[in-house]
């Protein structure tokens, strides 16, 4: 049977353990927040949204557009004041950058935000897009690098769903996908209706089997034919 003394001995190093454990500072290193989507398609604009979520350092963020093929375009860095936030206009900053994107069909992508801080979620982002001279837009979300943590927070194998709907005719609805992996992810694309029937065309007997390389983001019209 262990002394009391021995027994004091072991607690004292147990709690030293503990608290050099809580004491310890973690570290800073590249970070990588993701956002599936953005377009200088003709008459839509895209704004980025940063909020910095530590309360006394500041934080430097590269914004990078990835086209639809997966190049990079590096914007210029924002830097962002401790609880402050900032934004991008990616219209102007492709001014500088890239113009010959600006305005042009088939100018769309994915972004990566790149930072160095102690955790990804220090950077809150979204991308805004919206129709120039309409109330009409859509406020996608940034996340963490796949991997980068633990489910909920990222993305996982398995499937994602959404809505689709036809509110006019003329109209169409365009599927945007993006791949934030560093490798290639394949899926099947179903499309059903109110009631949950898979549709069919009759040029096509089902959705087709869909790969992205990594990087990369891929369009599809879900136009009714």
């Amino acid at each position: 049977m262990p002394s009391p003394r021995s027994i004091f001995l072991l607690a004292l190093v147990a709690i030293t353990s503990v608290s050099t454990a809580f004491s310890a500072k973690p570290s800073a290193k590249p970070q990588e927040v993701f956002a599936p989507y953005w377009t200088s398609d003709p008459g839509w604009e895209t704004e980025l949204q940063f909020k910095n979520n530590l309360p006394s350092q500041s934080l430097s963020v590269t914004p990078v557009l990835r086209l639809a093929s997966g190049e990079e375009i590096a914007l210029d860095p924002v830097t962002i004041a401790p609880n402050a936030s900032a934004t991008v206009e990616i219209n102007q900053a492709l001014l500088q950058h890239s113009p010959t994107l600006v305005n042009q069909p088939g100018s769309y992508g994915s972004a990566v935000l790149r930072f160095t801080s102690f955790h990804p979620r220090n950077l809150t982002a979204s991308a805004v897009v919206s129709l120039h001279g309409s109330p009409i837009g859509f406020h996608v979300a940034a996340y963490p690098a796949v991997d980068s943590e633990p489910y909920p927070g990222s993305a996982l194998a398995g499937s994602r769903e959404g809505i689709w709907w036809q509110p006019r005719v003329p109209g169409s609805d365009v599927l945007i996908l993006s791949n934030s992996a560093q490798k290639a992810l394949t899926g099947t694309l179903w499309l059903s209706d109110a009631a949950g029937k898979r549709w069919k065309s009759p040029s096509r007997s089902l959705w087709p089997r869909i790969k992205l390389c990594a990087s990369t983001s891929a369009s599809w019209s879900l136009l009714l034919d």
